[in-house]
C-alpha cells in the first residue's frame, strides 16, 4: 500500500492507529494491545464480509458516547462499500459492533472517505467518480452502540468542486454537524478568497445543508514540493481541508495552499451560533506554518483541548531536506494568529520516489486530560513508509476554567452555571461528561495564580 493515510484517535488510556493496510491499538506507553489487517476475510472487518480492496481508513473518538468509531472504503467490482466498526466500550482491545453498507445503488468508484460524529448521528461521507458525486449518510448512533441494525437517511452533493469536504467531530454537545468547503475544481493558479461552511439540518428526517460563505486571505491551489535526493514530487490534490475539529464553539481546520511555495494553513473559525443564532460565522484568527523560503509545509493535521490549547503535526521538505515529520502548538494565551516555533519530530533518511505522500496524518486530544494532544504522521528510512504517532504537553492549570490566570470565585461561578451534562465543555474538567461536585473540588485543590 502506498500512501500509508495514517490516523489516530485517543480513549482514555489507549491510542488506536488505522493505515491503509491494517489497525493496531496501543498503551500510552507504546505496548502494541492488537493489530489485523483491514482487508479481506481474515482482516478486521472480515466477519462482515469485506472485499479484498479495503482503503482509506479513519478512527475517531466518540465524545459523548466514549467509543472508538472506526471506518474504510471498500471496492469489489463496480460495488462500493462503507465499512463502519464502534468499539463496544472505550477500549479498543475488546469487542467491536462492525457493518458493511453497501452504497452501490448510489454510485461506483467510491474514495476520499470522511468520519464524524455528534452527540446522536454518526456520519460517513465519501467522493464518487460516475460522474463527480459527494455522498453523506447520517446514521442513528444508538443501535451502533448495542450492535444492532442500523438506519440512516442520506443526502449529496454533485459536481467536482463538491468533493471531498472536511467534516469535523462535534465535541460540543447539540450541536449541528458542520462541513467545511475549500475552492476546488478551478485551474492551479487562481486564487480564492473565501471558504464555504455547511450545517446539516433534520439528520433523523429529510437531511438538508445550510451554507454560508466565510471571507479569508487569499489562497491558491498547493504547488507540488521538492524533497532531498530527487526530482519526484509528492502530490498534494487540493486546498481540501485535511483535517478539522468542532470544539468550545470554534472549529479548527488545516489545509495547505499556495502554488509558489506550500504552506500549512490554519483557521479557527468562531461559530457563533450559526446557523441557528443571527450572528455569522467569522474567522476568529489563522496563520500559516511558514519555515521560510524554499522550505514547503503539507499534509497537516490539527487537534485541540477544552481549554483553546491546539497542535498540529505536517509534513516538511525542501530541496536539501528529505520529507519529514513536525509538530507545532500554541497555547490559549498565545498571541493570536501564531504558533510556537515547529519541532521536528521523525527525521526521514532517504528521499520517496512515489510520488505520494500522507494523504493525511492524524490528530486527536486526549478525552480525559487537557494539556496532552496526540499526533501521528509518516516518515521513511529510505525502506518504504513508515509511521510515528507523539504526544504534544502543555503546562495547563486545571481548574482556571476561564483561562485567566488564577484560580478564584470566578471559576467556581462558571462551573455553578454550566451543573450537568456538559460533554467537551471546558468546565467538564476530568472529561466524564458531567459538571458537578468533582470539578469545584478540582479548583478548591488548585486554588490561586497558576
Amino acid at each position: 500500500w502506498n500512501p500509508p493515510d495514517p490516523d489516530i484517535a485517543v480513549g482514555p488510556d489507549q491510542v488506536v492507529e488505522v493505515v491503509n493496510g491494517g489497525i493496531a491499538a496501543y498503551t500510552f506507553e507504546g505496548t502494541q494491545l492488537f493489530e489485523q489487517p483491514i482487508e479481506g476475510g481474515g482482516g478486521f472487518w472480515g466477519s462482515v464480509g469485506a472485499p479484498g480492496f479495503v482503503f482509506d481508513p479513519e478512527v475517531i473518538w466518540d465524545p459523548h458516547a466514549r467509543r472508538f468509531v472506526a471506518m474504510a472504503n471498500a471496492r469489489s467490482g463496480s460495488d462500493s462499500y462503507f465499512l463502519l466498526a464502534v468499539s463496544a466500550t472505550d477500549q479498543a482491545d475488546g469487542l467491536w459492533h462492525k457493518y458493511l453498507l453497501d452504497v452501490s445503488d448510489f454510485d461506483s468508484n467510491i474514495d476520499s472517505p470522511n468520519l464524524s460524529v455528534d452527540d446522536r448521528f454518526i456520519y460517513v461521507s465519501a467522493d464518487f467518480f460516475s460522474p463527480d458525486k459527494y455522498l453523506i449518510l447520517c446514521i442513528k448512533k444508538d443501535p451502533a452502540l448495542v450492535g444492532d441494525p442500523l438506519t440512516w437517511k442520506q443526502l449529496s452533493l454533485s459536481g467536482a468542486g463538491n468533493q471531498s469536504l472536511g467534516m469535523p467531530v462535534s465535541w460540543d454537545p447539540e450541536v449541528p454537524q458542520y462541513l467545511l468547503q475549500s475552492s476546488e475544481g478551478t485551474a492551479n493558479g487562481v486564487g480564492f478568497n473565501e471558504i464555504r461552511l455547511h450545517a446539516i439540518a433534520n439528520p433523523d428526517l429529510d437531511p438538508v445543508l445550510q451554507s454560508i460563505d466565510i471571507p479569508v486571505a487569499v489562497y491558491s491551489y498547493p504547488t507540488q514540493p521538492p524533497q532531498q535526493g530527487t526530482t519526484d514530487r509528492p502530490f498534494l490534490f487540493e486546498p481540501r481541508f485535511w483535517s478539522c475539529i468542532q470544539r468550545g464553539g470554534s472549529i479548527w481546520a488545516v489545509h495547505h495552499v499556495n502554488n509558489d511555495r506550500v504552506r500549512v494553513r490554519w483557521y479557527e473559525i468562531r461559530l457563533n451560533g450559526w446557523p441557528n443564532g443571527f450572528t455569522a460565522p467569522s474567522v476568529a484568527q489563522w496563520g500559516e506554518i511558514d519555515a521560510g523560503q524554499g522550505i514547503h509545509t503539507y499534509f497537516p493535521a490539527i487537534t485541540v483541548d477544552a481549554l483553546g490549547n491546539a497542535a498540529v503535526t505536517f509534513a516538511r521538505s525542501s530541496a536539501n531536506e528529505y520529507i519529514s515529520m513536525y509538530t507545532a502548538k500554541r497555547a490559549v494565551d498565545d498571541p493570536a494568529g501564531s504558533f510556537q516555533p515547529m519541532q521536528l519530530v521523525k527525521a526521514s533518511s532517504a528521499p520517496d520516489t512515489s510520488g505520494r505522500w500522507g494523504d493525511y496524518a492524524g490528530a486527536s486530544p486526549d478525552p480525559d486530560a487537557q494539556g496532552r494532544l496526540w499526533l501521528a504522521h509518516e516518515w521513511t528510512n529510505g525502506g518504504g513508509w513508515r509511521t510515528w504517532i507523539t504526544e504534544v504537553e502543555f503546562d495547563v492549570c486545571s481548574g482556571d476554567v476561564n483561562g485567566d490566570g488564577t484560580v478564584s470565585v470566578d471559576d467556581i461561578l462558571q462551573v455553578i452555571a454550566a451543573f450537568g451534562a456538559c460533554t467537551g465543555c471546558p468546565e467538564d474538567m476530568n472529561g466524564d461528561g458531567f459538571v458537578g461536585v468533582l470539578e469545584i473540588l478540582t479548583i478548591l485543590d488548585t486554588w490561586g495564580p497558576c
